[in-house]
């Protein structure tokens, strides 16, 4: 802390001598009072107009900019689509009208790109596009080049990052049906920043933020309705309300889904022993999958007066998961089969969730914007497992319980103030969460186990970002204190304590060359194991196959450095990542079992390298929007089986994606739009190739408020998960499909059409993930 104390201090007086000069700001907004982004601001010279320097607005319309003499200099400001304007260079907040040009009977518009780069980060413009009618924010981002869809519906990985955290409006999307309940229609951008700065955790990768549409006042409301169609029906139904008189703003959500599919697996195991191999296969033969969700959500914001709100929310999750099935295994060895098990596996996840924010954003002073944030998070969650097995030699029930609860304190004080040419930020961070979870077995085919941990954050962060000339640049700071104490079976003393202190550095650099935006960006981010891979009791799988997590796993660490490029339609992003301690799956045979059971769990690894390439085209022709997206992926990285024998897993594979929109007459828009991952390494698995051709059809009536969303998912059903995962002892090929090919409607209402606006956002996300 006084290393973070120093430096701090250190930048805040370096960066004092820029105070000399006058730093002018101000706010870009539209003829409705919204905030318009990527206007171009310049300062010039009154006596002949000679350009001095320039910069853009942010998402918030806001800009900042260094005048040397501002009495003898003007600001010009111009954006397609809106008209030009002029005013003197002091601060100051102005509107932009709409440009239109007529000729003849025909009105032209201008129109911005839809995806572009601004900075080191890719912005795409939903409210100026065909992707505001798409449907849902799922929608839209599932159009987002370099985005991937993951097999759990909400979330996102971005190709060669992993995992996508998501915002909405600052605040951080933890339940995925929030996704869903937005409607493409309240969203004007999409920002994806493929590299977070100081102010974000240090786990975060790659950041999702979504901005919607200001609201009006008056009472709102939509119904939306949704039927999906697969092997088996399943429902949706979605109530969202709002209200805003004056000073106060109110919001509530209901929402009711319940998916249904049929699920299938073959899974092939080979377990490698010094005496002989086994082959295990393992057939799910059209389990059922039944799932229930439900939402209540509910929050409120007052206007203190025009520069500070404060504001509160509740949301409650419920969610239950069920699976029922038949399965058979079957164990050789050679051709001679030593065993052979069918199975009739029953298993009920569920839990309940409570979420509390309050929140305050405003401005002290003149210059000093204020963000806090605090949460509180309690959710009790409940895991229970039937497997009847009928073998060649015996029968046995095998039934086991799994409770857990979580209490989740948080807090985030973020502060912006302007300093020099730029802007200065820091805050801090602070998270508290306990942990309980026992695993109980009724036959005592396994032993029981209860473990208790708790996990405390501290951080503090800052950030200064600037434009010096052509040139805009950032740097931040990220300190972090991680405890961790973990307790097995009710023992006084912690059986694993740990604590973690780190500082992670990102610097950020772009500049224009003629018409080539370029950016070049560095961070180091960590990734904690979860919870569930912490865990110490074996939870049972079949009577072949345990599995077990492992209370030493060690954080990951992880340099990232990228390079954007990005052309008028085209954009491209190279990266290259170096991890210490990657997290990767483990084994090792129990002892004393007939013939042979494996248990799987997970241990680190001391260096894991990758690199990766992708490159988007979009531009409109015609009636014809595409967005064509191409990358490829290569890991250096290798294992080493039980006889100490190296096994090298670096072949790359490649990523395309092709999303054609088009706009039809009568205001019908048809979605064609196709993505494939070929076969390659990631990490310790080998991954096959897989795709799928996706086809939507909308149409809005009654002047926008009824709206009809007719899609076809998987059309050829090639969406299955294939890969080979490989550790000391165990190939384990696995093959499953989640009947993603169905036909979906949607019927959406609109009483009253805008979105709600809460300036709150969860202050825990890192803690949350790992839940």
């Amino acid at each position: 802390m006084k290393k973070f104390l120093f430096i701090f201090l250190f930048i805040i007086g370096g960066l004092s001598i820029y105070g000399q000069t006058k730093v002018i700001s101000g706010r870009v907004i539209d003829e409705q009072g919204q905030a318009i982004p990527y206007v171009n601001v310049v300062l010039l010279n009154k006596a002949d107009s000679a350009f001095i320097s320039g910069t853009v607005t942010g998402e918030d319309g806001v800009f900042r900019l260094e005048a040397s003499n501002p009495s003898q200099q003007m600001l010009k400001y111009s954006s397609v689509g809106y008209a030009e304007c002029f005013s003197a260079a002091q601060d100051t907040s102005i509107v932009l009208p709409q440009a239109a040009y007529a000729i003849g009977e025909v009105s032209v518009s201008g129109a911005r790109p839809v995806y572009r780069m601004q900075g080191q980060n890719f912005v795409t413009d939903v409210s100026n596009s065909l992707l505001q009618n798409i449907g849902t924010a799922n929608d839209v981002l599932r159009q987002l080049p370099g985005v991937i869809t993951t097999e759990t519906d909400g979330e996102y990985e971005v190709f060669g990052k992993g995992a996508a955290t998501i915002y909405i409006n600052n605040k951080e999307v933890r339940d995925p049906t929030e996704l869903e309940r937005l409607s493409s229609e309240d969203i004007t951008s999409v920002e994806l920043i493929n590299n977070p700065g100081a102010n974000y955790d240090a786990d975060v990768r790659a950041v999702l933020k979504i901005k919607t549409k200001r609201k009006i006042e008056g009472f709102a409301s939509t119904i939306r309705l949704r039927g999906t169609q697969n092997h088996c029906f399943s429902d949706m139904e979605q109530v969202d309300m709002s209200y805003a008189r004056n000073k106060w703003t109110w919001y509530a959500n209901l929402s009711h889904n319940a998916p249904r599919s049929q699920v299938d697996g073959r899974n092939k195991m080979t377990f490698h022993t010094a005496d002989k191999d086994y082959n295990l296969t393992m057939d799910m033969m059209d389990w059922d999958a039944r799932s229930r969700y439900a939402t209540l959500a509910s929050g409120a914001g007052f206007q203190v007066n025009p520069q500070n709100e404060i504001g509160a929310s509740y949301t409650y999750n419920y969610s239950k998961v069920v699976y029922k099935g038949d399965d058979n295994e079957v164990l050789r060895t050679g051709n001679e089969v030593i065993d052979e098990l069918a199975n009739y596996s029953h298993s009920d996840d569920k839990y309940n969730q409570h979420a509390v924010n309050l929140y305050y954003v405003g401005k002290l002073g003149e210059k000093l914007d204020v963000n806090l944030n605090a949460d509180y998070i309690n959710r009790d969650a409940r895991s229970w497992q039937r497997v009847d097995e009928s073998g060649l030699n015996d029968a046995r029930t095998v039934t086991s319980t799994n409770n857990s609860l979580y209490n989740l304190y948080a807090a985030k004080l973020e502060l912006t103030y302007p300093l020099g040419p730029g802007s200065l930020s820091g805050g801090f961070d602070f998270s508290y969460m306990d942990y309980d979870q026992d695993y109980d077995n009724e036959e005592n085919v396994l032993t029981d186990a209860f473990f208790h941990s708790e996990e405390r954050k501290l951080a503090g962060f800052l950030n200064y970002s600037a434009k010096t000339g052509p040139l805009t640049w950032s740097a931040g700071l990220r300190y972090e204190q991680f405890r961790t104490r973990y307790y097995e079976n009710s023992l006084d003393e912690p059986t694993v304590k740990q604590t973690y202190k780190e500082l992670f550095p990102t610097a950020s650099v772009s500049m224009p060359i003629d018409k080539v935006n370029l950016s070049l960006v560095y961070s180091k981010r960590t990734s904690r194991p979860t919870f569930y891979q912490l865990r110490n009791g074996i939870e049972y799988t079949s009577r072949f196959l345990y599995s077990q997590g492992n209370p030493y796993l060690r954080p990951t660490q992880i340099h990232d450095l990228s390079l954007n490029i990005g052309y008028r339609f085209l954009q491209m992003t190279l990266g290259y990542y170096r991890t210490k301690d990657q997290i990767v799956s483990t084994d090792e045979i129990v002892e004393g079992a007939d013939p042979i059971t494996m248990l799987m769990k997970n241990k680190n690894v001391p260096r894991f390298e990758e690199i990766s390439a992708m490159l988007t085209f979009q531009h409109k022709i015609g009636i014809w929007n595409p967005t064509w997206t191409a990358g490829v992926y290569k890991s250096f990285f290798h294992l080493y089986d039980f006889q100490g024998n190296r096994r090298n897993m670096d072949n790359p594979y490649g990523y395309f994606a092709i999303n054609n929109m088009f706009s039809l007459p009568k205001g019908f828009v048809l979605n064609v739009d196709a993505n494939c991952i070929t076969a390659g390494n990631s990490g310790e698995m080998f991954m096959k190739t897989t795709g799928s051709v996706d086809l939507a059809l909308r149409k809005s009536f009654l002047d926008g408020k009824l709206e009809l969303n007719l899609q076809v998912n998987d059309l050829f059903a090639t969406a299955e998960r294939k890969y080979i995962a490989y550790s000391e002892h165990i190939d384990y090929d696995r093959w499953n499909f989640n009947d993603t090919r169905m036909v979906r409607l949607t019927i959406v209402y609109k009483f009253h059409n805008y979105s709600k606006k809460y300036k709150g956002y969860n202050s825990a996300s890192e803690e949350m993930n790992r839940m």
